[in-house]
C-alpha cells in the first residue's frame, strides 16, 4: 500500500494592519484673480498588509519661525485604502498665511 500522506501543516501568515505614512508633501503658490493660492499637495500611502482607512489626517503649514501658522483636518474618503496603495491630495489655500516654509501631514 502507499504510503499515507502526511499531514499538511498550516502556515498562518500574521496579518499586519493597515499602516499609513505621507512620503511626500509640499506646496505651490501663485497668484490670480483672487490674490494668493496656495496648492499644498501630498500623498498618503497604506504600507501595512490591510485595507484600511487613517482615524484623522491633518495639515500643517509651518511658517520661518517653525510655528504652526494654519492646520485643518482633511477627508480622505470613505472608501479604504488598499495594501500598498497612495492616494494624491491637492487642496488649494486661499490668502495663505507669509513666510510658510513647509507643509507637515499628520496621520493618526
Amino acid at each position: 500500500a502507499p504510503p499515507a500522506p502526511e499531514p499538511k501543516q498550516e502556515i498562518k501568515v500574521p496579518i499586519t494592519p493597515a499602516v499609513f505614512a505621507s512620503h511626500h508633501s509640499g506646496f505651490t503658490i501663485a497668484d490670480n484673480d483672487l490674490g494668493q493660492v496656495m496648492t499644498v499637495n501630498f500623498s498618503i500611502t497604506n504600507d501595512g498588509g490591510s485595507p484600511g482607512l487613517p482615524n484623522a489626517v491633518t495639515v500643517y503649514l509651518i511658517n520661518a519661525q517653525g510655528q504652526i501658522a494654519m492646520s485643518w483636518p482633511v477627508d480622505t474618503g470613505s472608501r479604504a485604502f488598499d495594501k500598498n496603495q497612495t492616494r494624491s491630495f491637492n487642496i488649494d489655500v486661499l490668502e495663505p498665511p507669509e513666510n510658510i516654509t513647509s507643509v507637515e501631514i499628520n496621520i493618526n
